[in-house]
């Protein structure tokens, strides 16, 4: 396959003083990416509103939209999505000292970035009737000692790519159909922030504010072939039917738009931090954060592997119910990073000799890692709800749990060992409930927040000098030093085990010793 993608960008900036104390920055990028084709129009897509021109034959229903699409051909031109040219990347910056000195400045700025238009692994499906891939012609079976049978290997022929491809009792039906957003748009980003600082003596202040919004942000693949909710309780019409696509292969066959761009996050911060530099014996620094995030994404990590049971779109038909404080939210996080260093020995205020005193009680160094923070949300899902209870098993669903109480617990109860079970109660489990035959859920995608983060590492440094060019360093490192337990994300399937129950993570304590060499 010969896929082709097309990028061109340009960037203009200039720096401009207006005066000792304020300086501006203005820039503008300006990116465009072509959309993606292959070389020999060997790609499809899927138009899921143009009339199917097998609707009312055979057994696909009459009014049925939705064709698949192939380049150069039946209409179309090379390019199968349109091409978004419209992205302007405005840059803007400043530095001011509103008071004389060099003590306090205050630093601001704003940009709009692009994305890549071609994120995840777009470029890699939507290759029907071109991927290579054999079809078996011959429903008999076969051993491999008799070889294959006569044209059991095929492959469709240009006459065969017309806007029924793929449909039920073609020559080369099809379950799946995998396509681009034909409207898709590049994902950008928001960001802006205003920042104060201020050094006392040795030590730097800094107070920020933080924006980050991201607009038309992916989404995981998602199968929109779902039955939609008026439908749900409709048993007396066949499963497929009720589906939106009905003409392809199966009972629930799918239709899956590739990393669509619906998307939105906004991010809202303040942070704090105070550092001074080693010297005199002395050096930390302290950073503090207060923030917001909310999101209507599933994150998706780098091998396009989702996290947790609450991983897909409860409700395709309504996405507005997916925005919610986002799973990557953490409210507070406090991180403090102090290192001392003993004024005891030879070049230090006090006992400053050398010799065995400053062999025993020299050269010593502590150090620390601190971190405290909130811990970030959750929802709650029904184990096997879309089967169950919406009666709905296709690929791309699941089903959130009913409010019927209050989920939290009284102080005396939370955080503390459950009955029966290893971990810790750290939610009421009869605040839920499954919802009634044929509903969705009306919980939000995350509810409540869970176990949030104590850690604590350690380190003690003795430093011996070996005459004037060399120092050995022995050093004592203690990961998670006072053996604080970790409390991972509660179980949160309604109807599976350990439901509400939160269990410690492999976090246990780890010491090492090392020995440095200086020279």
């Amino acid at each position: 396959m010969g896929r082709r993608i097309q990028y061109y960008a340009g960037y203009l900036e200039d720096d401009w003083k207006l005066s000792s104390r304020l300086t501006l920055t203005l820039g503008l990028r300006y990116e465009i990416e072509t959309p993606l084709h292959e070389i020999k129009g060997r790609f499809n897509n899927f138009d899921a509103y143009t009339p199917h021109p097998l609707a009312g034959a055979g057994d696909i229903p009459a009014g049925v939209t939705g064709v698949v699409t192939f380049p150069n051909r039946n209409g179309k031109g090379k390019y199968l999505v349109d091409w978004d040219k419209n992205n302007l990347s405005p840059r803007f910056g400043f530095a001011w000292r509103p008071v004389g000195s060099n003590n306090t400045v205050v630093r601001g700025g704003f940009g709009v970035f692009h994305g890549n238009p071609s994120n995840r692994n777009i470029i890699q499906p939507m290759d029907l009737g071109f991927n290579g891939i054999a079809t078996f012609r011959d429903p008999v079976p076969f051993s491999l000692q008799q070889g294959l049978p006569p044209g059991a290997l095929a492959f469709p022929a240009e006459e065969d790519l017309t806007p029924a491809f793929g449909a039920r009792g073609t020559k080369w039906a099809q379950s799946r159909i995998q396509f681009l957003d034909p409207g898709r748009r590049t994902q950008y980003g928001l960001n802006y922030n205003l920042t104060v600082q201020h050094q006392w003596k040795q030590v730097l202040l800094e107070a920020a504010y933080v924006a980050n919004l991201g607009r038309k942000l992916p989404f995981p693949n998602i199968n929109l072939n779902h039955i939609p909710p008026h439908l749900l309780s409709r048993t007396e019409i066949p499963e497929r039917l009720r589906r939106p696509w009905p003409q392809y292969l199966s009972d629930r066959p799918q239709i899956q738009i590739i990393s669509p761009n619906w998307g939105i996050s906004n991010y809202h911060a303040f942070a704090f931090k105070s550092e001074k530099r080693f010297s005199n014996g002395l050096g930390f620094l302290v950073s503090y954060s207060w923030s917001k995030w909310i999101d209507n994404l599933v994150f998706v990590g780098g091998d396009d592997a989702t996290f947790g049971d609450d991983d897909q779109i409860q409700n395709i038909y309504d996405l507005r119910n997916e925005r919610s404080l986002s799973t990557n939210h953490i409210p507070h996080r406090l991180v403090a990073t102090p290192i001392v260093e003993l004024p005891v020995g030879k070049g230090q205020r006090w006992l400053n000799r050398g010799g065995p005193v400053d062999w025993i009680l020299g050269g010593w160094e502590a150090s620390a890692i601190a971190t405290i923070q909130s811990g970030s949300p959750f929802g709650v899902t029904v184990l096997n709800g879309p089967r169950d209870i919406l009666r709905d098993q296709a690929d791309g669903k699941n089903l959130r749990a009913n409010v019927v109480g209050d989920h939290r617990l009284p102080g005396s109860q939370k955080g503390k060992p459950a009955v029966g079970q290893r971990g810790l109660q750290w939610f009421n489990p009869d605040a839920f409930a499954a919802p009634p035959l044929f509903t969705h859920g009306n919980t939000a995608r995350t509810v409540m927040g869970g176990p949030g983060i104590v850690g604590f590492d350690l380190g003690v440094m003795k430093n011996f000098r070996v005459g004037e060019r060399y120092r050995l360093q022995f050093r004592w490192e203690s990961f998670n030093a006072f053996n604080t337990p970790q409390f991972g994300i509660p179980g949160s399937t309604l109807g599976g085990g350990g439901f509400g129950i939160s269990g410690a993570g492999p976090d246990d304590r780890e010491m090492q010793f090392a020995l440095k060499l200086y020279f």
